[in-house]
């Protein structure tokens, strides 16, 4: 078990186990993996694939280790968390980044602001004028304002339009809040924070019973904790995207997402438009300007439990119906082998034949490659093809019985059902939109295939959702419908 990077890690594996006793040591940024592989005599196959376990487990960084005795606790810190974003390759490109810049601190309290810059410069942070922060190439304001008091919001918005990003920080009586940054092309201006975060904190001013401790003495801390993460480039600085929110008796913490008054001068169009909750979560799961994206992100596509996720299936017991697909297309012109051209276009996993061994391809492309598209049909008088309601499975080009077909048109209803907790669990609240983008590319695909098959198609534009769940058995807590296609016989 590895404990004191980013996240604790279980290495297994009998080959894992026997190696590191003898390969950790050697580790130490001297050798090239050809001589550590010569060195415990083991295949370089064998030596690259333990190296790339210790590196998404976070254990490796690039570049010779550091001389005894040159080292620190703000060094070693930086290693260990460099991992959460690999924005740079060890832990020293990271304090070299960290050194870099230059950090301001207004504040309209002279006895808290000295104590925040004496905690900034402790974290070896380097502190100037707001003047210098312009003139450095990695800058920061921090914006502090106590009780009724706020900093002039023109004054942060002047440093914001230069390209100086600002983390507004207000402690009112048992509450504190951080953030977010405020950059010239990313999250709301320091108004409009201060607007989206009125009312937020539960604090009662009181003595916490935690031990007795204020929120006003943790704040130089909290900060320079914050200010680190976000200069350095490591760690998870929450303030990139969401503001922290620090309250006292009891203490704790928690987030709280800010957005944008779209009519705000300063951050918006300038206009009359209101906010809605369509807007607001557009805002929340907004991509940020590619170099504030961490590297690290996209490497959770080849983590063990997402590469499982693209493989998973929802099964059923029913009745099972084939519906082989053409690859070729064309050779089969029945209504039955149109509709299983079609639902395979849309839904299906490409066959061993046109994947790599172990890898799943699609048809049609989804997020993540995870197949948030799951197709249910009802056929009703289609010629070649029983009554029924059926849920298709896209990696057998089969589907099974769900229920009876109930009244209705003749043809095929075609449901697209988004299998939002699957995506969920890999991408959290942002699993929405991609089911919502996934839908629509799943419409196209079968608008497209239907038309080359001489298929009349009907996209409905609204339907009963608790209708259809219950049509279909399906299960709310884990599924959305997020289309409908009525699908006919070639006239």
């Amino acid at each position: 078990m590895i404990d004191g990077v980013v996240s604790r890690r279980v290495l297994r594996g009998r080959t894992v186990q026997r190696l590191l006793p003898d390969l950790l040591p050697l580790i130490d940024g001297t050798r090239t993996w050809h001589e550590l592989a010569a060195a415990v005599e083991v295949p370089e196959a064998t030596i690259r694939q333990v190296l790339g376990i210790l590196y998404s487990a976070g254990l490796l960084e690039d570049g010779a280790a550091a001389a005894p005795g040159t080292g620190s606790s703000l060094l070693d810190f930086l290693s260990r968390t460099v991992d959460a974003t690999r924005y740079h390759r060890s832990g020293h490109e990271a304090a070299a980044a960290l050194r870099s810049g230059v950090v301001a601190v207004l504040c309209d309290d002279d006895d808290l602001g000295d104590a925040v810059r004496t905690a900034l410069r402790s974290s070896e942070v380097p502190v100037g004028s707001p003047h210098e922060v312009v003139e450095s190439a990695q800058g920061l304001i921090v914006a502090l304002s106590t009780g009724s008091r706020t900093q002039a919001s023109d004054r942060l918005a002047a440093y914001r339009d230069v390209g100086i990003p600002v983390l507004p920080v207000t402690l009112q009586p048992g509450t504190a809040t951080l953030g977010p940054v405020s950059y010239p092309d990313h999250n709301p201006c320091p108004d409009c924070t201060s607007h989206g975060l009125r009312g937020t904190g539960r604090g009662s001013g009181g003595v916490s019973r935690d031990g007795g401790l204020h929120v006003r003495d943790l704040l130089p801390a909290f900060i320079a904790h914050e200010v680190v993460l976000l200069l350095a480039g490591v760690g998870t600085a929450r303030t990139i995207s969401e503001a922290i929110v620090m309250d006292e008796a009891p203490l704790r913490t928690s987030f709280e997402f800010v957005t944008r008054r779209p009519g705000c001068v300063s951050c918006g169009t300038g206009g009359t438009e209101t906010g809605s909750s369509a807007f607001a979560y557009e805002e929340s799961v907004a991509f940020p300007p590619a170099r504030l994206t961490k590297p690290r992100t996209h490497q959770q596509h080849f983590e063990p439990a997402n590469i499982a996720l693209s493989m998973e299936q929802r099964h059923h017991d029913g009745l099972r119906l084939a519906l082989p697909a053409d690859v070729d297309a064309g050779h089969d012109t029945s209504v039955a082998a149109a509709v299983a051209q079609t639902l395979a276009t849309a839904f299906a996993l490409k066959p061993p034949a046109f994947a790599p061994e172990g890898k799943v391809r699609r048809w049609s492309p989804t997020g993540g490659n995870l197949g948030s598209p799951q197709a249910y049909f009802t056929t009703r008088g289609v010629p070649g093809l029983p009554d029924g309601r059926w849920m298709y499975r896209g990696d057998e080009y089969a589907a099974y019985r769900v229920a009876e077909p109930g009244a209705g048109p003749s043809g095929v209803e075609l449901v697209i059902v988004a299998e939002l907790y699957r995506v969920w669990k890999k991408y959290n609240t942002f699993a929405y939109r991609i089911a919502a983008l996934d839908a629509g590319v799943a419409l196209s695909h079968v608008a497209i295939a239907a038309a080359v098959l001489g298929l009349p198609v009907r996209n409905e534009f609204g339907w009963n959702a608790i209708q259809l769940e219950r049509d279909y058995l399906l299960d709310a807590n884990e599924q959305m419908v997020v289309g409908m296609v009525r699908i006919g016989s070639p006239s």
